[in-house]
């Protein structure tokens, strides 16, 4: 749950108090706090409009945006690339084409030996590559 309120401004007759209404022109800015849908923890902050990025000074403007922050957000799809171990190997080594000889001497030969294994165990696309092989591999 999400809550809002006020942070009056030093000038205004009602500084220092958290309420709804407020009697300076213009209003002082709105704020919340709390946990969104998701369950995304919320330290006290400027309320900001997500159209505009402007803060908000309208509290009936303020209350649509907490509706829609308290709405759960419906799981995208997580759906992995599927990526071969060669493009990746191939990807990572022209990375390190800017350093030097050695250390690209190096990446080839531990890669070459990752792919050996990987592909000792079927792994050949990188999600089906999980923590517990790179363990194994690294003990190996």
């Amino acid at each position: 749950m999400i809550n809002i309120f006020r942070r009056h401004r030093a000038d205004c007759s009602k500084a220092g108090v958290r309420t709804q209404d407020c009697p300076s022109k213009p209003k002082c800015p709105i704020h919340f706090t709390g946990i969104d849908g998701i369950g995304k923890h919320y330290k006290p902050q400027a309320l900001k409009d997500p159209s505009s990025g402007a803060g908000v000074r309208e509290w009936n403007r303020a209350v649509e945006i907490i509706r829609d922050m308290e709405l759960p957000a419906p799981p995208e799809p997580t759906e992995k690339p599927q990526v071969s171990l060669e493009t990746a190997i191939a990807s990572f080594q022209e990375f390190k084409t800017k350093r030097s000889v050695d250390v690209q001497r190096k990446a080839r030969l531990n890669l070459a030996r990752m792919k050996a294994f990987m592909e000792s165990r079927g792994k050949t696309t990188l999600p089906e590559v999980s923590f517990t092989d790179l363990v194994a591999f690294r003990a190996g």
